[in-house]
């Protein structure tokens, strides 16, 4: 899921530039609050995925509407802006937190099928067919039809998907392995 939703993982952070846009997933295990010098609360707190950790950083301005989200062993998805400094670890200042069991990955706008004839055992169509029924979705389907040195056809169906990972790994298995490509 976290791969779906373009997350970085922390050991990656190092790697990129001040103020980029991240996004992480992970369990928070630990959060510090504290005031402010105009006496307003804000926190820190230690978010950690399979690579490694990294300090969150939640201004006043957010921790009025995500302290309720800040809690320890709480699974998360996190967006935010890196925060590079001179000889320490990289932090990130923290916009939006969720639940990540909330979180769904954004869909694409449309899910191209690239498939060959005369190529497999001839019963792509209702392998196709099959695979399109199992996984109904609002994501429109384009097939491109081609027979090599002979013609190309495009193909706009009427039914919709939900093109995720399992059935991006099912067209493969069926039309080969760049058959589908996700806009």
């Amino acid at each position: 899921k976290l791969r779906q939703l373009g997350t970085v993982d922390t050991a990656r952070l190092a790697e990129l530039t001040a103020q980029a846009e991240v996004s992480l997933g992970g369990i928070i295990t630990s959060v510090k609050t504290a005031r402010s010098k105009k006496g307003d609360l804000w926190a820190s707190a230690v978010l950690e995925d399979l690579k490694g950790t990294v300090g969150l950083l939640v201004f006043p301005k957010d921790y009025a509407r995500l302290s309720e989200l800040l809690q320890e062993e709480a699974i998360v998805y996190v967006k935010g802006r890196l925060q590079m400094e001179e000889n320490s670890q990289p932090k990130v200042m923290v916009s939006e937190i969720a639940p990540l069991d909330g979180v769904q990955p954004p869909l694409p706008f449309g899910v191209v099928v690239r498939v060959r004839l005369g190529a497999g055992d001839g019963n792509i169509a209702r392998q196709l067919f099959d695979l399109f029924q199992e996984k109904p979705g609002q994501v429109p389907i384009r097939l491109e039809l081609e027979r090599e040195k002979d013609f190309q056809a495009i193909l706009e169906l009427e039914t919709g998907v939900r093109p995720d990972e399992e059935f991006g790994a099912r067209v493969r298995e069926i039309c080969g392995k760049n058959s589908v490509r996700l806009l």
